[in-house]
Order: C-alpha cells, then sequence, then structure tokens
C-alpha cells in the first residue's frame, strides 16, 4: 500500500505516466481516506440537528388559534412540510411550515400580501384605485 499525502494531494506522482498497478494503489488510497473523512463529517453534523420554527409560530396574531394548536412549532431539519427558501425571516432563515393546515394559513397569507404589495404599487403610482381611496 503506498502512502497518499495527508492533504490528498501529489504534486510528485504522475497519474498518466505510473504504472497502473501503482496509479490504482494511489487511488484505492486516496478513497479510503475520503471514506474516512465522509464518515466523519457526516457523524459530525448529524449530531446536532438543525431546529427550524414554522411559520405560523412567527406570525400567531395572522393564524387562528385552533392552527396554532395543531402546530408542532419547532420542526427538525429536513421534516417540514413545505420550505420557500426566497422568504427568510430576521436572522436570515428560510421560512418552514411543519402541517398542511400551516401551510394553508401561510399560502393564504402570501397571497393578501402581494395584494397588498401590489395595491400600495398602483395606490404610489396613481393608478386602478377607486376614486374615493386617490
Amino acid at each position: 500500500m503506498s502512502v497518499a499525502p495527508a492533504n490528498g494531494q501529489s504534486k510528485d506522482f504522475d497519474w498518466n505516466t505510473s504504472p497502473l498497478a501503482e496509479a490504482q494503489s494511489r487511488l484505492a488510497d486516496l478513497k479510503a481516506i475520503y471514506d474516512k473523512a465522509l464518515t466523519i463529517v457526516v457523524q459530525r453534523q448529524s449530531r446536532l440537528p438543525v431546529h427550524w420554527r414554522c411559520w405560523s409560530q412567527s406570525h400567531k396574531r395572522d393564524v387562528p388559534k385552533s392552527v396554532l394548536a395543531q402546530c408542532r412549532g419547532d420542526i427538525v431539519d429536513g421534516r417540514w412540510l413545505f420550505k420557500n427558501d426566497g422568504e427568510v425571516d430576521a436572522n436570515g432563515n428560510a421560512t418552514v411550515v411543519c402541517s398542511q393546515l400551516c401551510y394553508q394559513n401561510y399560502s393564504q397569507h402570501a397571497n393578501e400580501r402581494k395584494l397588498r404589495d401590489k395595491l400600495a404599487v398602483a395606490g404610489a403610482e396613481g393608478g386602478n384605485l377607486p376614486a374615493e381611496t386617490k
């Protein structure tokens, strides 16, 4: 078994011209180093699962109490029903929801917010609003 450098790079080994058996041995060594490192990194990542907060918990005034009673609140990484990477909270975390019921409320709130934004732009531009609101 040949010894591969700790950083996985070899400046003096010529992969094109060295004997095939030696190249295969070096490749096997590099794969062993990679597999060991991968195992360690995955174990380290799985020790500390990321916890997310359901959108409903952050918007309690916009969500009916019956929905909040069924909301799971904290969600372990990857266990959400829906994740919106395009909408982030004050901490920079993506918006996630834990259940279909929370998703329905989130979706309705998002649609209402988009409509309010469109009306605000239309009002600022002076178009498409009834005469009494201008």
